[in-house]
């Protein structure tokens, strides 16, 4: 299969960075509820919570970008993430009110994820005239591999680490909770990086075939 078109590859990276920090919750977060949180009995109410609290909020991002540029309210939502995914790491057991909270607040943000940014992708192939068919097949291969990435490393990381869930340990659950909150708020801070840069370059551009 051909490689890409050059115009795309940053967007596609954008969205395999982007993909990795959802693909490392959604694999750890029975394990986080479980031996973090310590109520294995919720997760299946938060689980629900978080994918109700995306699904419900997809028309509203939609509606936000007829009003406000849609990298500026991407580019928030992202933030906000950021700061969602450092609050997790200060909890512990018994804090299941507060990760329903984050869950709900997440689920909302993730949301804007799944709408804004194939929305920034399609304004880049109409740009570019490039062909949306093979552009999505790319765009759909970037994610599957984040989650085959995530899958295939975290979890023998995590058992590296010291995170066995048949015997936990305190230093397992501290490495639980690294993986699970740490980790994804740098990989996060890189996709808000690579979303500014490449919003900076269009402007650019954009400017220049303006004068």
């Amino acid at each position: 299969f051909a490689e890409p078109d050059a115009r795309i590859r940053p967007y596609l990276l954008l969205a395999f960075t982007n993909a990795i920090p959802v693909a490392i919750t959604s694999t750890l977060f029975l394990f986080y509820v479980e031996y973090v949180i310590g109520s294995p009995d919720a997760s299946g109410q938060l689980l629900l919570l978080f994918f109700g609290s995306a699904a419900l909020a997809v028309p509203i991002w939609s509606l936000l970008v007829n009003r406000y540029r849609i990298e500026w309210v991407l580019g928030l939502a992202m933030c906000a993430s950021l700061i969602a995914f450092v609050f997790t790491f200060s909890l512990g057991e018994g804090d299941v009110a507060a990760f329903a909270v984050i869950c709900l607040m997440t689920g909302v943000l993730t949301g804007a994820d799944l709408t804004l940014l194939p929305m920034i992708f399609i304004n880049s192939l109409q740009r570019n005239n490039v062909p949306s068919e093979e552009a999505f097949g790319y765009w759909s291969l970037s994610s599957k591999l984040a989650l085959a990435m995530v899958v295939g490393a975290v979890l023998p990381g995590l058992e590296l680490f010291g995170f066995d869930p048949s015997a936990p340990t305190e230093q397992g659950i501290y490495s639980l909770s690294v993986a699970y909150a740490i980790v994804p708020t740098i990989l996060k801070f890189c996709a808000i990086f690579m979303l500014w840069h490449l919003m900076k370059i269009y402007h650019s551009n954009l400017q220049r075939a303006n004068l």
